[in-house]
């Protein structure tokens, strides 16, 4: 099996290879039919399979109560995927979303000649009270 390949998609091509050989004389048990199912899964199945062989009786396991069993773990495993999928882009907005306000901050300071509504050097905003001002006597 493929590790990008759909357990529903593979038990099909399993079943028609197992249907080839079965109207070629050959006998296949359904305990053998699943011991090889098992073996040929990719390696994102290892856990499962593992738990599958201690947890079942494999001579009482069909194929079919498997690929029920492939199936609803393969969804568990894609859910997972996607939510940490979803996470990850979720974190890469709010990323970019705090970037972009530090930009405009940043761009609002006004620090330099010919930029924000500095009139240049040493002048402020404030207007000058000269009565607060001290006289100098000389």
């Amino acid at each position: 099996m493929k590790d990008n390949e759909i357990v529903g998609d593979y038990f099909s091509k399993v079943m028609d290879n197992v249907g080839r050989q079965r109207s070629y004389g050959e006998d296949l048990t359904d305990k053998k039919i699943v011991k090889k199912f098992l073996k040929s899964l990719s390696q994102r199945f290892d856990s499962v399979t593992s738990s599958i062989e201690v947890t079942s009786n494999l001579a009482a396991l069909t194929p079919v109560k498997l690929r029920g069993l492939l199936h609803s773990q393969e969804e568990k495993l894609n859910s997972r995927a996607f939510s940490e999928k979803t996470a990850n882009s979720q974190v890469r907005q709010d990323e970019q979303a705090l970037q972009v306000f530090a930009d405009q901050n940043r761009s609002s300071r006004g620090m330099g000649r010919g930029r924000g509504t500095t009139r240049g050097r040493g002048r402020s905003r404030r207007t000058f009270d000269r009565s607060k001002v001290p006289q100098c006597i000389v």
